[in-house]
């Protein structure tokens, strides 16, 4: 056995080990190391060599995510709030309320995306007039969605309304999310979703 930078190196079996002789500077000298494979017929020869072993586990628990707060008041109801037309609604109006109820004065850009009730388009002139609001940047529309995008949210209640109308009847209709979003902190974000006057079971939020 030889001395290295204080130390007695040695080797039992096929596992290198670090060695330290005992004396009053060294009594609670610690070394961790990883040992593979041993042979059960390993014999160590030293004198006044002592073999402390430490196990460490790690233990994992599956422990229960705080359920986050929305970042976003989102209200959305329709006009009417109810069937007024025994024969089904063939247009209405999708009225939101908007407000920032996060943890910062005031939002970054937000996305309003409303995805459209299966069978329904949304009445492009009538999205396209919210550009004319202040806090309104632009809009979007597709076939399916209806995008805002908003300078930014406060605490103050933002409100938009735009019409959409039937293109294709539809049977036994499900309701449609509405998303909410910062553009650049996408985890806040609220949903709400919003169903025809005339469905069967009313879940506007």
């Amino acid at each position: 056995m030889c001395v290295c930078s204080g130390k007695m190196l040695g080797s039992c079996g096929y596992a290198a080990v670090s060695l330290f002789p005992l004396n009053g500077k060294s009594d609670f000298a610690h070394t961790m190391l990883k040992l593979g494979e041993i042979d059960p017929r390993t014999q160590c020869n030293g004198g006044d060599i002592f073999l402390f072993t430490t196990y460490q586990t790690t233990l994992r628990y599956n422990v229960p995510l705080e359920k986050q707060q929305p970042a976003f008041a989102l209200k959305v109801q329709t006009v009417p709030l109810t069937c007024n037309n025994p024969k089904g609604q063939n247009s209405f109006q999708i009225s939101l309320e908007i407000s920032y109820t996060g943890s910062r004065p005031a939002s970054n850009m937000v996305i309003a995306d409303v995805k459209m009730l299966s069978g329904f388009i949304p009445l492009k002139p009538t999205v396209k007039k919210l550009e004319r609001l202040g806090h309104v940047s632009r809009t979007e529309v597709t076939t399916n969605n209806v995008l805002l995008y908003l300078d930014q949210v406060t605490n103050q209640t933002l409100s938009f309304s735009f019409i959409i109308q039937q293109d294709i009847p539809v049977k036994n209709l499900q309701p449609a999310i509405v998303k909410v979003y910062d553009y650049y902190e996408t985890d806040e974000v609220a949903f709400a979703e919003y169903s025809s006057p005339c469905s069967s079971d009313d879940q506007n939020v």
